[in-house]
């Protein structure tokens, strides 16, 4: 999911180290990666992440600390529940 709002806090760590940045990848929150292979992400299986995903409340969160992964930055949620 794109967050076009974060580019001016994260743009320029997103060019020095995210490779990806320079493909032009936007700053996005990956939901879940890989959860299959981009050829089996059908019909089917958008509608079952459709009909899982709508039986969630949507809640309140920030984005505003960063944080590491191995070789990742991110910014951690907060509060971190129910990540």
């Amino acid at each position: 999911m794109k967050v076009p709002e974060a580019e001016r806090y994260v743009s320029g760590l997103r060019e020095r180290f995210d490779p990806s940045a320079r493909l032009g990848v936007p700053a996005h929150i990956t939901l879940l990666y890989p959860f299959a292979e981009p050829r089996e992400v059908a019909v089917p299986v958008l509608n079952r992440l459709e009909a899982v995903l709508a039986t969630v409340a949507p809640f309140a969160f920030r984005l505003a600390t960063p944080a590491r992964f191995a070789d990742t930055l991110y910014l951690a949620p907060e509060p971190a529940e129910p990540f």
